[in-house]
């Protein structure tokens, strides 16, 4: 089993489509499936605040289980408006999941769509997606790529439909094997016009060593029927024995309702209603793998830490290559925290194995005091946003923010170096997280989002201080024991609950710590 984390950045535009890859590291084969979190806004640690439409969602892609033939995608996303007054007859945030080989979904909170990526095709080293601007776009939209190859894995994705009644059972049968781990999203299936409820739940179960279930849930409450004057309310619940936690629907805007799954089954698995269901929001989308090792995955829930400095967290008995997860400002357990404020929500991955510095093929040639690269017999395709150029002379180029095509790129800062045709080496960065920060009460709806460079980090738009980092960390190179390192440099007198799946390291690579 490999895997490996990409990003691309998507720039507005007003119309169109095009296809584009999504390229793997070379040799890491046909991906089997894999985690898409996405969201618009600004780079790192700033934040967009001059673009009105937000998005926050989460797309898994793998082969059906209807059809296991076909590669395809599912998605749940949240749209939202900011700066949406109180007063307003339009809603501030909706909710829904798309079935129809959707990666990426970005929508208004009128519904409209302004963009969305489809799979075309899947192959060796890479995933061909079509991405359409359906209405005009204008932010960047960043997506995070998590994906798994390998002939010792199996995986499909698929909808589930849970029993809308107290311990009633649903089960997702049909798969080839019996999955060490089982990825569980949901956001109220479909855009409905008549829900006044915005909400995402990412969660996991896993099997080894008897069964495990965490989820996270972030909810915003909209403005039913097109009534003005209902103020934004924001929640979050976190939870270490429910694989999916939903709100709304018909039994009402302000109903808890709670699953895990309960069994793995032969062929599949089985999920348990703790709460009645609304058929609303009964339906859940599942990833589900087989490891190549009965322990190939762990299931652990953290706190963030109240210290700056560096946390150690221990897993079990191996050493991790990837970790994903999701942290809120949630800071207790199995109960609703509605913030006085404000409220962040993180989905967050990193790759274990250090980046070492790869040597180029082709040339570049680049001037002081400017952001372009121009290269020649060059690959930048394959490049990232977040990666690091580097001379022959292993002076930093700088870092990548934009990929044109094969022959062009941009740095983030100018660059201090002037180059032609230099030889140049690259080193990939694999840390990520996608984030969200939200006000809770306030007049208008206050929403802030950016992809972040540090996997652990929680921010918070106050009603009248506006946007500031509450919880930021980077997970440290792992090391040769079981677990990792996180590095914090901003923490919160209160700590903050989240959950992770620890990957196993099956990959058989040398560590490397330059």
């Amino acid at each position: 089993m490999k895997t490996c984390i990409v990003r691309k950045r998507m720039e507005p535009k007003t119309s169109g489509s095009y296809n584009f890859d999504i390229q793997t590291p070379k040799g890491f084969g046909v991906p089997e499936c894999g985690i898409c979190f996405y969201t618009n806004g600004s780079d790192n640690d700033a934040f967009d605040e001059s673009s009105l439409d937000r998005v926050f969602g989460i797309g898994f892609f793998g082969y059906s289980y209807a059809n296991p033939a076909t590669f395809t995608a599912y998605t749940s996303s949240i749209g939202f408006t900011h700066n949406q007054l109180a007063t307003s007859t339009l809603r501030k945030a909706v909710s829904g999941a798309n079935v129809s080989n959707r990666i990426a979904y970005e929508v208004r909170s009128d519904r409209n769509v302004i963009r969305q990526c489809n799979i075309n095709s899947v192959s060796e080293d890479k995933i061909t997606v079509n991405l359409v601007w359906t209405n005009s776009a204008t932010s960047y939209l960043d997506l995070i790529f998590v994906m798994f190859s390998g002939d010792d894995i199996q995986a499909n994705i698929g909808l589930l439909t849970l029993g809308t009644t107290i311990n009633s059972t649903a089960s997702a049968t049909g798969l080839s094997y019996s999955p060490d781990a089982v990825f569980i999203m949901g956001a109220g299936f479909g855009f409905s016009n008549a829900d006044a409820d915005a909400r995402l739940s990412f969660g996991c179960s896993t099997k080894h060593g008897g069964i495990k279930n965490s989820a996270s849930l972030y909810r915003m409450r909209s403005n039913a029927g097109g009534a003005a004057g209902i103020v934004t309310s924001v929640e979050q619940f976190f939870s270490d024995n429910r694989s999916f936690i939903m709100y709304g629907g018909n039994l009402g805007v302000n109903t808890l309702q709670t699953a895990d799954v309960t069994a793995f089954n032969s062929d599949g698995f089985t999920m348990t209603s703790k709460t009645a269901f609304s058929t609303l929001t009964s339906g859940v989308i599942y990833l589900a793998i087989k490891g190549p090792v009965q322990d190939a995955f762990q299931l652990q829930n953290f706190s963030s830490s109240t210290s700056t400095g560096i946390s150690a967290i221990a897993t079990t008995t191996w050493i991790p290559s990837l970790i994903l997860g999701a942290l809120g400002s949630a800071t207790t357990t199995n109960a609703l925290v509605s913030s006085n404020d404000s409220t962040g929500f993180t989905t967050f991955v990193a790759k274990s194995l250090s980046s070492k510095n790869n040597y180029g093929t082709g040339t570049i040639s680049v001037s002081s005091g400017t952001t372009s690269v121009t290269g020649s017999g060059t690959g930048f395709s394959r490049f990232n946003v977040g990666d690091v150029i580097l001379s022959s002379a292993n002076n930093q180029v700088g870092v990548i923010s934009e990929v044109v095509n094969s022959t062009s790129l941009f740095v983030k800062q100018n660059s201090s170096l002037t180059l032609s045709s230099d030889n140049f080496s690259f080193r990939p960065y694999e840390q990520f997280s996608v984030t969200i920060g939200s006000s809770h009460l306030s007049g208008s709806t206050k929403i802030a989002s950016s992809v972040s460079e540090s996997a652990i980090k929680i921010v918070k738009f106050g009603v009248t201080a506006g946007i500031s980092t509450v919880i930021k960390g980077a997970i440290d190179n792992f090391e040769s024991y079981p677990g990792f390192k996180i590095n914090y440099n901003t923490v919160d007198a209160s700590a903050r609950k989240g959950w992770f799946l620890a990957v196993k390291d099956t990959e058989l690579r040398r560590r490397d710590s330059n």
